[in-house]
């Protein structure tokens, strides 16, 4: 093997080390030779050089409860390098800054008037919000920039065709916040739906499930999917508009242009009009049908019935399709899923293919509202994990 091929493997398997660390937050050498499949030697040699690039630290040896020495714990070092993470709402710009391992540094969530969610401004406040975040960061430690927008997002450059929730179309966004930021940094753009089955999948709900699906409402429905560990992105990154698939052909118009698709039967402003409400907030509408149904009431069950039938249905489209091993449901679905349960389980049960149905679970997010905040961390990581030669670009020693 020639000095090149070595140093390839060499950084290979540094990533590959690197990202077992950051996934598990802390775990011995012992596991991580188990995992790797690499000897002893070449992973204590790898732990070390992540130690000088100031990316990791050991603890103390930890024992397994098997013969021979204690495993030194290897944790990620949390004054090391970080990312910056925005997640774009339509009243809210939610911003957070994290460490390896996903540790949370700092985060803010600022208020939006209607005036700031032009693309322009939004462009604006995001590179000061931006700016006054990596200002909080040791120098030269932020790396990445991972950004969550509700809408379909090239994935090569952050072109956001169409952001209904927002009202936006055709922005070039990545292109307009790289122009804006004081400080360069790799922008890294996704759906927010794909970014809280990636948060899911690697922190939350779906952890230990290589294949699964992440379906989540609030304003519209929206989710992302995880096959054999990795989230399906498609040709361009538009894989994963699970909020217009057809469930019903002849069911109630959706901002998309269709009839009958998921969001449409199953989204907020589905369950209002089944209840023959308007509301100015809609999120503070569906709470209080929650609570309605909580206290027992006829019509706000029935009403949440019938959503669970049509989410039911796209489910099973979905389990028989990916064959996943969990699904995970979030935003409303969770808060809502004690009412939706009997009816989303009935229809898995008559519309998926027996061998899959078998095979599925279907639970609530752990992570909540902070999923697709902590997927576009997992987003802006995931460059530096994924690309052997990024860890060169890093500064040698403590960032």
């Amino acid at each position: 093997m020639n000095g090149e091929n070595r140093d390839t493997v060499r950084r290979r398997n540094l990533t590959a080390l690197l990202g077992h660390i950051h996934r598990a937050g802390a775990i011995s050498r012992a596991d991580l030779t188990a995992l790797t499949g690499l000897n002893r030697s070449t992973v204590g040699g790898l732990v070390g050089e992540l130690a000088e690039r100031g990316l990791v630290e050991e603890g103390e040896a930890v024992g397994r409860g098997t013969p021979g020495r204690p495993s030194p714990l290897v944790r990620p070092r949390r004054d090391g390098i970080a990312v910056v993470a925005v997640e774009i709402e339509v009243a809210t710009i939610r911003l957070a800054t994290a460490g390896l391992g996903g540790h949370i540094h700092h985060r803010v969530q600022v208020d939006r008037a209607p005036d700031r969610r032009t693309p322009d401004a939004t462009v604006e406040d995001l590179a000061e919000l931006i700016g006054e975040a990596v200002q909080r960061i040791a120098p030269g430690a932020a790396v990445a920039l991972g950004v969550a927008v509700a809408g379909i997002v090239r994935q090569e450059d952050g072109f956001v065709h169409v952001a209904p929730n927002l009202q936006w179309r055709n922005v070039a966004l990545g292109e307009l916040l790289s122009a804006r930021l004081s400080r360069p940094l790799p922008i890294h753009m996704g759906n927010d739906a794909d970014l809280g089955a990636l948060a899911e999948h690697t922190r939350g709900a779906g952890a230990g499930a290589d294949n699964l699906i992440y379906v989540a409402s609030e304003v519209g429905v929206g989710g992302g999917i995880i096959i054999d560990g990795r989230l399906l992105r498609g040709a361009a990154g538009y894989a994963g508009e699970i909020g217009h698939i057809t469930v019903r052909p002849d069911g109630a118009p959706c901002r998309c242009g269709a009839r009958g698709c998921l969001e449409a039967e199953t989204g907020e402003w589905a369950l209002l009009r089944l209840l023959g409400r308007r509301a100015d907030n809609e999120r503070e509408a569906v709470e209080h049908v929650l609570r309605e149904a909580a206290q027992g009431s006829a019509e706000a069950l029935g009403a949440l019935a019938e959503i669970g039938r049509w989410l039911g249905t796209g489910l099973a489209d979905l389990v028989n399709i990916f064959n996943p091993e969990r699904i995970v449901l979030g935003g409303v679905f969770a808060r809502a899923f004690p009412y939706l349960a009997d009816a989303v389980l009935a229809e898995l049960d008559e519309h998926a293919q027996d061998p899959s149905r078998r095979l599925v679970t279907v639970v609530t997010s752990t992570l909540g509202d902070d999923a697709t905040l902590l997927g576009a961390v997992e987003l802006a990581f995931d460059a530096l994990l994924a690309d052997p030669q990024a860890l060169d670009a890093l500064p040698a020693g403590a960032p």
